[in-house]
């Protein structure tokens, strides 16, 4: 018993020293609530964007793999690399743009959307290492911002209530 009251009390102390919990006025106590309510609320992307990728023709179960796969090792680089607590993923925009609009909706294989995908990754990464990217950031209106996140949910919303059933796709406008 005392071993392992040993083993748990290194492990802490591990803990709290790689990541400089108390210098940053946290304890093991307050982050692992923290991190098991950051999962939760991004949880639902490991099911949402699978299936956004499965409407332009990727397996599904494929799509589900590599969404966990991208989260864990993002999430693990993020913590491990930058000492951040953020869950890194792939998200909701780069996944409609690849499932619906290039592979379901242009005709465009799912492999070149992934590839289209990857090169915009790049020229993400050069614009935030040359401090592009937070020009380009600062220079949208809020407005702009804060109706693009509105925008996002609601898609989200209708795509859960299209899931469940509730809402029905109608190609046909109502008289």
């Amino acid at each position: 018993m005392a071993d392992n009251t040993l083993h748990s009390s290194a492990r802490a102390n591990w803990l709290e020293r790689r990541f400089a919990l108390r210098s940053r006025g946290g304890t093991l106590r307050t982050e692992c609530p923290a991190g098991i309510t950051g999962f939760l609320a991004a949880a639902y992307l490991l099911v949402v964007i699978p299936g956004l990728l499965a409407i332009g023709g990727m397996d599904k179960g494929a799509a589900t793999t590599d969404t966990i796969l991208v989260f864990v090792v993002g999430s693990l680089l993020m913590a491990f690399y930058a000492n951040l607590p953020f869950i890194v993923g792939p998200g909701i925009g780069g996944s409609v743009l690849v499932g619906v609009t290039l592979a379901g909706s242009e005709g465009i294989g799912w492999q070149t959307g992934l590839g289209i995908a990857c090169w915009s990754g790049i020229l993400f990464f050069l614009l935030t290492r040359f401090g592009l990217r937070e020009v380009v950031t600062r220079s949208v209106p809020q407005s702009i911002k804060l109706g693009l996140t509105a925008s996002i949910g609601l898609f989200v919303a209708v795509l859960g209530f299209r899931n469940a059933g509730l809402v029905l796709a109608n190609a046909k406008p109502t008289p």
